[in-house]
């Protein structure tokens, strides 16, 4: 008995790239009074190949302890466009010379 040959079947696909890129960076004032507003800004690049949805979550740190947390959810942010996500953090409760 013979084996039959079977004809090649070629399968195309695609890869795509979730990938983002902090572009800036901004926190103002950069030295505070406890009690002062801080301004925070974290502008964000989809640097893939495909339109990225998610959360951008912020945590302001003292030690190993989260004082603050910021969540941004966001959608539909196509490759190459850019996305800014601003909070304020009221420092009331931050401890003078840990944060």
């Amino acid at each position: 008995m013979r084996a039959r040959k079977r004809a090649r079947e070629l399968e195309y696909f695609t890869l795509d790239i979730c990938l983002c890129k902090v572009i800036k960076f901004q926190v103002e004032p950069q030295s505070f009074e406890v009690g002062q507003e801080v301004n925070i800004s974290l502008r964000i690049r989809n640097t893939g190949s495909r339109d990225l949805t998610g959360t951008c979550i912020l945590k302001v740190q003292e030690t190993e302890c989260i004082v603050q947390e910021f969540t941004h959810d966001f959608s539909a942010l196509a490759p190459g466009n850019n996305l800014t996500f601003s909070s304020a953090w009221n420092t009331s409760a931050a401890k003078k010379g840990v944060v």
